[in-house]
């Protein structure tokens, strides 16, 4: 088996993977639907962690969990990647740590949680393909107070003077928070 480095990394192996064959141009359409196909076809999982196998972050060896095995992978492995992806394409990307708040006790621990800012048709949008769960399937745009509806689900980001953005879902009839993050790359 070929070792996986920097040079054979392959756009059109990572896009079969996630069985996209649409365009490529770095658009509003095109991030929407590389978002959805990922969290479709590529699994959130933990195992290495749980089975205390050392793990790196290193594109190469990213690409190659879950590119070349087909295997899935935690928050900082899945956003890592597809960020890669988007690069690649051409989008603008930065790389955000949040803190989730869903099911965490209050205040919620440390940030723990990689998530990206995406940055296309001149604006900002909340890109996460890291979380086993309910979460926005397409990207959010980074717009204050907003309603974004996808599907049954509805989001919106508040700002908190002290977290920073934090993105909203209603559910039970009131807004609740997921998790919170700032724009320090």
């Amino acid at each position: 088996m070929q070792r996986v480095t920097e040079a054979n990394l392959s756009v059109a192996q990572y896009l079969e993977r996630i069985g996209y064959s649409g365009p490529l141009e770095a658009s509003e359409a095109v991030l929407a639907e590389l978002q959805e196909r990922h969290l479709h076809t590529v699994p959130y999982e933990n195992l290495d962690i749980l089975r205390r196998v050392p793990l790196s972050l290193d594109i190469p060896h990213l690409y190659d969990k879950i590119v070349t095995r087909r295997r899935g992978g935690y928050c900082f492995e899945l956003n890592a990647l597809f960020g890669w992806l988007l690069r690649e394409l051409g989008f603008e990307v930065t790389d955000l740590f949040a803190r989730f708040w869903r099911d965490e006790p209050d205040p919620p621990p440390k940030r723990r949680h990689h998530v990206l800012k995406v940055r296309t048709g001149g604006r900002d949008y909340l890109c996460d393909v890291g979380v086993g769960g309910i979460v926005p399937r397409r990207p959010i745009l980074m717009e204050e107070r907003l309603e974004q509806r996808q599907g049954s689900e509805c989001y919106m980001l508040e700002r908190d003077p002290y977290y920073g953005w934090m993105l909203c879902e209603y559910k039970a009839e009131s807004w609740q928070r997921i998790y919170s993050f700032t724009e320090e790359p």
